[in-house]
């Protein structure tokens, strides 16, 4: 099936569908993989204040110690938030042994839809205008539907590992990017 939809920046007026976005996650996760820059603050920061923290992100500043600018879209059909990506503009040592160029999460009720696949597709394309030559995407290994939607994007297995920093099987997969 086909995702609809299309890629957004948030802006303060997005603030209700932003919330209740992160509302449809359970609170009982470890957070939601594409907003890891809110995953400490979000109870403690209004919406608009979350909006505003990842567009602050998007231009390099109020960033913690060792982060990397990164840029937040959400996928939007009809006016509510399905999904949210994140695209780091760089890599550290850090984000290439855990994270990588990439994470993003799907509502619950909208998963299984195409909408990662879709998104993914979104922000490769968008890579490719900033001039990115590839991607490292990560997952767990036992997440299958991360994997199908990174192979379906282009990605290509680098490795599968154990990490220690999360006490998980890992894969580590690139996506070359076309420059013509």
């Amino acid at each position: 099936m086909s995702a609809l939809g299309r890629l957004l920046r948030l802006s303060r007026h997005d603030a209700p569908q932003f919330a209740a976005f992160i509302a449809s996650f359970p609170s009982d996760t470890d957070g939601v993989h594409g907003l890891a820059a809110l995953d400490s603050c979000v109870p403690a920061l209004s919406a608009e204040e979350a909006i505003e923290l990842l567009e602050a992100h998007h231009d390099g500043k109020r960033l913690p110690e060792g982060w990397v600018p990164s840029t937040t879209w959400f996928w939007s059909h009809e006016g509510v938030l399905q999904g949210v990506i994140n695209l780091r503009h760089r890599l550290t040592p850090h984000l290439e042994t855990f994270g990588g160029h990439i994470g993003y999460a799907v509502a619950p009720e909208y998963r299984r839809r195409g909408v990662a696949t879709a998104m993914l597709a979104a922000v490769v394309e968008a890579s490719q205008a900033r001039g990115m030559a590839r991607l490292l995407v990560t997952c767990d290994a036992e997440n299958t539907a991360s994997a199908r939607t990174i192979e379906a994007n282009g990605g290509r297995l680098e490795r599968e590992d154990y990490n220690p920093q999360i006490e998980r099987v890992m894969r580590w997969y690139w996506i070359a990017l076309d420059h013509e």
